[in-house]
């Protein structure tokens, strides 16, 4: 029975290093140690990614959007030690919204970027619910004849690990 030995990063760098073309032998060794797209994760692949991703402790956005069809909020996060972050929020399906984490090291400060009012009727609103710090939440409406949120509006500096942001589409049939 032939033996499936895992070939190591530092054996599969030695294959091009010498200036040679690799062997078929090193070449095979070289995708089979490639994930590829269509590989599929075994069950104890799965459990050991799922609990790593359960490990996470970075700061994160969750996110509620039921109403608004294709709209998409991005918001822009910012840290001490990374490039920006860039988070679309878009349409959630369910009632626990969506978490996504946040990159690099505290502190994040959080700001809009392109909150567009546009596409809606002559009676609709977006109203727009966020959260920096757990004592505090702030609400707002815009669109139509109301003030828009403007490019890199600043939401705060996130104190804690949570930072919650909920818009829906309202219609209140007047303006």
């Amino acid at each position: 029975m032939e033996k499936n030995e895992v070939t190591t990063r530092e054996q599969l760098k030695t294959y091009f290093e010498t200036g040679k073309h690799p062997t078929e032998s090193q070449f095979s060794d070289l995708l089979d140690s490639l994930r590829l797209k269509e590989d599929v994760l075994t069950s104890k692949e799965m459990i050991l990614l799922a609990n790593n991703l359960a490990s996470i402790d970075n700061a994160f956005i969750s996110y509620l959007n039921y109403n608004s069809e294709d709209e998409k909020f991005p918001i822009v996060v910012s840290s001490q030690d990374e490039e920006d972050q860039i988070i679309i929020v878009g349409k959630s399906n369910n009632y626990e919204g969506v978490k996504k984490y946040f990159v690099g090291s505290a502190p994040y400060t959080i700001k809009t970027k392109e909150f567009s009012a546009e596409g809606l009727k002559e009676t609709e609103y977006y109203y727009l619910r966020y959260q920096t710090d757990l004592n505090y939440m702030m609400y707002r409406l815009f669109g139509n004849n109301l003030p828009t949120i403007p490019d890199k509006f600043e939401f705060g500096i996130l104190k804690g690990k949570q930072f919650t942001i909920e818009i829906n589409k309202i219609d209140y049939g007047k303006k």
